[in-house]
């Protein structure tokens, strides 16, 4: 812990990466795909009789 808060701008950098992360892969767009997906999923096997 002490390590990264003597490194202010390694801090940065890593906080800006996440952030760029969060924006890009934690949209409405991509949770409704999960979603869909995780619907189908759930259809499918139904129809096939697992739980």
């Amino acid at each position: 812990m002490d390590y990264y808060l003597e490194k202010h701008d390694l801090r940065k950098q890593m906080a800006s990466e996440a952030y760029k992360r969060t924006v890009r892969d934690h949209t409405y767009y991509e949770r409704i795909n999960e979603l869909i997906k995780s619907i189908e999923t759930k259809i499918l096997q139904k129809r096939r009789g697992i739980k």
